[in-house]
């Protein structure tokens, strides 16, 4: 598991794309990142986002399409590689994602309100917005996502 690093204000995300936009989670809430190769027990009655159940290292992890779970178009799953392996308290849960970037070190100095960038059902899911290295970065509530 990943641990948390906060330096002079500075805490670590991991970057990750959905489409061609990028987004960080605390790096705390971060269990591992696999590949998408694992295969999809779908889940009858389960919300559009829920994709299924894996076996992974013998638990069951539910796979979330991240895309779709904060309402945008989802592509075709064959083009989401990884699967971000994420947890709160004892719920671990598997976000497809495009492409994980990097972990990356963010100033607490850098973020932004998210509000006026949302509407009201992504806002919910947004923590905040980063500026970094002259990119923005959408960081999520983890809490929030896990939360439905």
């Amino acid at each position: 598991m990943f641990q948390t690093t906060s330096l002079n204000n500075y805490s670590q995300y991991l970057a990750f794309r959905l489409g061609i936009e990028e987004y960080g989670l605390p790096i705390a809430n971060i269990n591992s990142i696999v590949d998408n190769d694992s295969p999809i027990t779908r889940v009858p009655t389960a919300p559009e986002h829920v994709l299924g159940i894996i076996n992974l290292r013998g638990d069951i992890v539910p796979i979330i399409d991240l895309a779709k779970k904060l309402g945008f178009a989802s592509v075709d799953n064959n083009n989401k590689k990884k699967v971000i392996i994420a947890n709160s308290a004892d719920l671990f849960v598997g976000f497809l994602v495009d492409t994980v970037l990097d972990v990356i070190n963010i100033s607490g100095d850098s973020m932004e309100d998210s509000a006026p960038y949302t509407d009201s059902v992504t806002r919910d899911y947004f923590a905040s917005v980063a500026k970094y290295d002259n990119r923005l970065i959408i960081i999520l509530d983890i809490e929030k996502l896990l939360k439905e």
